[in-house]
């Protein structure tokens, strides 16, 4: 039961935070959030008032509740899935934009191989320049694969 109710907590907090992130304002993320987590709410406790209705007799109120627990849920995990999407994008955005040491030396062994390449092939293409050409394209392949 702790554990139901820790993830309700945590699917409630994630759906609000999403939510309130759409707005274009403040006061309009206020709203947002407070409609996220409103449906939120419907979307925990909704099946189970439906299922009480329906159990006692009162089937087109329990249909409604169910339909309003369909257009709740959708909500939720689309708010869910926005989420995990944001998050997800952001770190890797952060990750790429990160220069390491290992990117740096790749960066300047590729710099290396290029001058070395212009050197040799301004008098022409022979050997010598083919192999160079050949060497920058493997540092260029390792930059890459960063």
């Amino acid at each position: 039961m702790a554990v139901a109710v820790s993830l309700a907590v945590v699917g409630v907090a994630i759906n609000g935070w999403f939510a309130r992130s759409l707005g274009s304002s403040d006061f309009a993320g206020w709203l947002f959030l407070a409609l996220g987590v409103a449906a939120d709410l419907v979307a925990l406790g909704m099946p189970s008032c439906a299922a009480n209705l329906w159990h006692l007799g009162q089937r087109g109120t329990a249909l409604v509740g169910w339909f309003l627990w369909l257009v709740t849920f959708v909500f939720v995990v689309t708010a869910g899935l926005g989420f995990a999407s944001t998050n997800v994008s952001d770190v890797t955005i952060a990750r790429a934009s990160r220069v390491t040491p290992a990117v740096t030396a790749a960066q300047t062994a590729l710099s290396d191989a290029m001058a070395a390449r212009d050197r040799e092939c301004k008098g022409g293409v022979g050997k010598f320049c083919r192999d160079r050409e050949t060497l920058v394209a493997e540092r260029r392949q390792i930059l890459d694969s960063l």
